[in-house]
């Protein structure tokens, strides 16, 4: 887990020359710009090198948070459930409780990793942060993350939980499918 303070002054720049139409980053800023987010969950899905962590990286500059790859949650959460010294225990329910805490978080990859190792840490970040301003990325389609909280892959009890806090696109959908050009370019390309 990576906490992110000020990415540096360099962030505007890149992000107005980078990112400025980018769909993530509008997304992303539409939903910030609400202030205290009325809806505080979104959930963007989307092909690679769109900008989905640019615009991650642009929210936690601006609003203070903690940056978070699924599997650090899943090795934070496990890592509370397992610590059996007093002092590991400690240091594990602090991280924890870090990412429970922070004004913002930015859940990074979500589907990267099996859904069964994420069901229970998402489940429980999602009860535990409640209305806190939370973004959770993803490159699997808005289609399989749905259907895995259908199917019980991921805890429908944290669908239930969610449902009146995430952030709908204008057509009502909770989970927002970008596309866009990759802005890292061809692996080919010089």
């Amino acid at each position: 887990v990576m906490a992110l303070q000020s990415p540096g002054r360099d962030i505007p720049r890149i992000i107005e020359g980078r990112l400025e139409k980018r769909p993530a980053y509008v997304a992303v800023r539409n939903w910030w710009a609400e202030g205290e987010p009325l809806k505080p969950w979104l959930f963007i899905s989307g092909t690679t090198g769109i900008g989905k962590t640019w615009a991650a990286a642009w929210l936690i500059q601006d609003g203070g948070g903690r940056y978070c790859p699924t599997r650090s949650l899943i090795r934070a959460h496990t890592s509370c459930k397992t610590a059996r010294a007093p002092q590991t225990q400690e240091a594990a329910d602090a991280l924890w409780h870090s990412l429970v805490r922070a004004h913002v978080l930015v859940i990074d990859e979500l589907g990267r990793e099996p859904l069964d190792q994420v069901r229970d840490p998402f489940h429980d970040i999602v009860d535990q942060r409640g209305e806190r301003p939370t973004l959770v990325l993803s490159n699997v389609a808005s289609k399989e993350l749905r259907d895995a909280f259908k199917s019980g892959l991921l805890d429908r009890r944290t669908a239930s939980r969610l449902a009146p806090m995430i952030h709908r696109d204008p057509s009502g959908k909770p989970v927002w499918d970008l596309v866009g050009e990759d802005m890292r370019g061809d692996f080919d390309s010089p």
